[in-house]
């Protein structure tokens, strides 16, 4: 798996991209952003008084889009050069963008009434950083609060994952697969994103009062066929 160093050398090289790619190097419509957005909003359940965190807004794209349905966002990234775009784009008194890191982020606890982490976890180095990560969302989450934690590969689908990647792939790139496929075992075959235990990571929350709801990716780019969104209901405080 890629080091921090490296995906944030990786991401540093976005700052300076078309906004509109995706993480598949592939340009998407503002539509289709524009219908993300809507259904992330949903799921979040703004009503414009929330203040919002936004952990991995790379260039503040598709932050902006759902942000107009809360008070205030602000948004973080382990890229400064991408933190630095999304100021310089979209920055305001209602929209604020900064670098830092997930696993330790710089703010007090319950600051939050919704925390955003969408298309994130599957760049970090391993599976320990982004426990600390996922603990670090909870913290400055507000009890009663709302987590988005979405886009997460689920294990269960890696053989989706394959099909899919075969399927858009040039002719002579799929026969080639199609070869390999026959002298490489599943259990060999590698990526260069974290996969999750989703029902395990759904006892853990549960473990901690939260409720959670397990959603299929919204239709965005090929991430729907393998990949899911939980929205975490933190619990709320027990008054004596």
């Amino acid at each position: 798996m890629p080091t921090l160093q490296q995906w944030r050398k990786f991401y540093d090289g976005w700052a300076t991209r078309d906004p509109r790619i995706a993480s598949t190097g592939l340009p998407v419509a503002d539509a289709e952003f524009d219908r993300l957005a809507a259904v992330l909003g949903d799921w979040l359940g703004l009503c414009g008084h929330e203040r919002v965190l936004d952990v991995g807004c790379a260039s503040g794209t598709l932050t902006t889009r759902w942000a107009e349905r809360a008070r205030q966002v602000v948004g973080i990234d382990f890229s400064r050069a991408l933190a630095a775009a999304a100021q310089a784009r979209h920055g305001g008194a209602a929209r604020q963008f900064a670098a830092a890191e997930a696993a330790a982020l710089p703010f007090a606890t319950g600051a939050f009434d919704a925390v955003v982490c969408f298309n994130v976890l599957l760049s970090l180095p391993d599976h320990d950083y982004a426990q600390r990560a996922v603990g670090e969302l909870l913290r400055v989450l507000r009890p009663g609060g709302t987590l988005l934690l979405g886009s997460l590969p689920d294990a269960r689908c890696q053989q989706r994952f394959f099909d899919v990647l075969l399927a858009e792939a040039p002719w002579w790139r799929r026969a080639g697969s199609r070869a390999k496929s026959w002298l490489l075992p599943q259990r060999e075959r590698r990526t260069q994103i974290l996969w999750f235990d989703l029902p395990a990571l759904v006892q853990q929350f549960a473990a901690h009062g939260c409720t959670v709801a397990v959603h299929d990716d919204p239709p965005f780019t090929n991430y729907r066929h393998y990949r899911k969104t939980l929205v975490v209901q933190k619990p709320a405080e027990v008054r004596a």
